[in-house]
């Protein structure tokens, strides 16, 4: 039987029926799951939060053994975001003004996800990238033939838990 579960401290109207929300402060509280699940997914929620590491043994606690983590951020290896990085002095995703900062207040890098997998004794890890990223300073986003990290606005990770 397919269960979906989704936690964030507000519940959204678009959520669509048959999705069970549970509403808590990840900052603050464990996730009040038992259960664990084939899949965890954590689609830009890590760069949110003040502490990444006990968020990330929280997706790996809910995890069954043999299952699949896949969690996104910001990827603060674009060209984009290095370069804000040199001139402005903080990734692009990290600057105050237009929803972003104080909201992401975590930045994490490629390095930083496979440590993340490697201390909580993941495997199969591999890192992927959204293929889509605005070109710095425009509005515009890179041409679809330019791909990975330095053209992508997202990272992910997808990882495996052992049996």
């Amino acid at each position: 039987m397919d269960k979906y579960v989704g936690v964030d401290i507000i519940r959204y109207d678009s959520v669509p029926n048959g999705i069970t929300v549970i509403c808590c402060d990840l900052n603050e509280d464990i996730i009040p799951i038992e259960e664990q699940a084939d899949l965890v997914v954590s689609i830009e929620t890590i760069e949110h939060l003040e502490n990444p590491r006990s968020f990330f043994r929280n997706l790996v606690r809910l995890t069954k053994p043999g299952g699949l983590i896949a969690v996104s951020t910001p990827n603060n290896l674009s060209l984009r975001s290095i370069g804000s990085l040199l001139l402005r002095g903080h990734f692009a995703a990290f600057q105050e003004g237009n929803g972003n900062y104080p909201a992401h207040i975590t930045a994490l890098l490629e390095i930083d996800l496979l440590r993340l997998a490697k201390e909580n004794h993941l495997i199969n890890m591999n890192i992927g990238y959204s293929n889509k990223g605005k070109i710095p300073w425009l509005s515009f986003y890179w041409p679809s033939f330019l791909k990975g990290k330095l053209f992508s606005d997202n990272i992910v990770l997808l990882a495996q838990k052992p049996i």
